[in-house]
């Protein structure tokens, strides 16, 4: 149990800088164009403001559990249920919304917010 912590920890962590620079790097992706950098947070200040809210609690969720603080088994399972809502968004979206393409990340979120829940 303690490895699989250990991996699930590093795995917040991962999760945080990955919201963390698309919340604040520009995209350079011309098919599907964002808006860039701290711009975002002018033009769309609830969608920065919940990637905002998601990265500290994956990074709070790392750094506890890292450092073996007491309230890590809280934290992890407040990051974990929080894949187990992106997992959960494309049952309520349309299918659409999420092509098959995306269905591996999908799953693995699931699979890390059980994980994370159970550990």
């Amino acid at each position: 149990m303690r490895e699989v912590r250990r991996i699930l920890c590093w795995v917040f962590g991962i999760q945080s800088l990955m919201l963390l620079v698309h919340l604040f790097w520009p995209n350079p992706d011309p098919i599907h164009p964002q808006p860039l950098g701290l711009q975002s947070l002018r033009e769309q200040p609830a969608a920065s403001t919940v990637l905002l809210a998601l990265a500290i609690v994956f990074g709070v969720a790392w750094w506890v559990t890292l450092k073996g603080k007491p309230s890590a088994r809280g934290w992890d399972i407040a990051a974990s249920l929080t894949y187990i809502l992106m997992f959960s968004q494309q049952l309520i979206l349309p299918s659409d919304a999420f092509p098959m393409r995306n269905l591996v990340r999908q799953v693995s979120a699931l699979i890390f917010g059980l994980g994370g829940i159970v550990v």
